[in-house]
């Protein structure tokens, strides 16, 4: 039996969204960056950066990742995108507002580091924005020494081939190093040639690998935050790190603070 506070907040889910689809109705929104392809059906044409879009347009989805920022000078910034898991789908249309929803994001502030395997899941259970060239991570000292014979290696598939990459730390801190992660026999490999990407333990004492946790990254590169940051101040958008985080968040994943201060600061150099 559905309780009355379930019914409550499902009504109440769906007068939100009904508003807001009255709100963008008629309105015309600039876009402010695109990821993946997103088709417009009045022109057939891919929807690109600076372009102008009614509310009452429709789109369609063409590849997993699309999903685009876009901002109306009355009602502030929103995000694009599909508004099921039908993502990819070349003959389904979407009313533009109906795929429309007001920013949410947020950076990953997380205190202190991992000390279990649940904190690395727990850290990596959402798609994470890998920002730049490296990506570290605080982890116990007890729990996981990191030394010559006990180390993190990361495995993923590359041409239908296992690959497996063993990571390198300094002192308690693991760090993922995106060159040397997507190298394979001395070669750099784009990020779409990787995937199912899993973390690993390798205990010497023991001569044991331990499964850690899966990871689900969306590789962002400085020319790729670059070209945020450039959308934003054309469009008068504060690039302050909590405002790029918002727009990062929702267009790639959640990122960790220290990772994106640190690629802004690389950009400021």
């Amino acid at each position: 039996m559905i309780s009355s506070y379930t019914k409550n907040l499902k009504w109440a889910l769906l007068a939100l969204l009904t508003t807001l689809s009255t709100l963008v109705s008629g309105q015309d929104f600039v876009v402010i960056h695109v990821r993946g392809e997103i088709i417009r059906q009045q022109t057939n044409t891919q929807l690109k950066r600076g372009d102008k879009i009614n509310g009452d347009e429709q789109i369609r989805f063409n590849s997993p990742e699309a999903v685009a920022a876009v901002l109306s000078t009355n009602r502030g910034r929103f995000i694009l995108k599909s508004v099921d898991d039908k993502k990819g789908d070349s003959d389904l249309f979407y009313i533009f507002k109906s795929a429309v929803k007001p920013m949410r994001g947020r950076m990953s502030t997380r205190a202190g580091g991992i000390n279990n395997a649940l904190d690395f899941q727990k850290f990596f259970g959402e798609k994470l924005a890998f920002i730049g060239e490296e990506l570290r991570i605080k982890v116990s000292k007890s729990t996981f020494p990191q030394n010559e014979g006990n180390f993190f290696y990361i495995r993923y598939t590359y041409s239908d081939e296992q690959i497996n990459k063993k990571l390198t730390s300094r002192s308690d801190t693991l760090i993922i190093n995106k060159t040397e992660l997507l190298k394979v026999d001395g070669q750099r490999i784009s990020e779409e040639e990787a995937s199912d990407y899993i973390l690993f333990y390798y205990d010497a004492a023991n001569q044991n690998s331990q499964q850690i946790s899966i990871l689900d990254f969306a590789m962002i590169s400085i020319a790729d935050l670059k070209s945020i940051l450039s959308a934003m101040k054309e469009s008068d958008i504060s690039v302050d790190p909590d405002e790029v985080a918002l727009m990062v968040t929702e267009l790639y994943g959640r990122c960790q603070q220290s990772n994106l201060v640190e690629a802004l600061g690389a950009l400021n150099k």
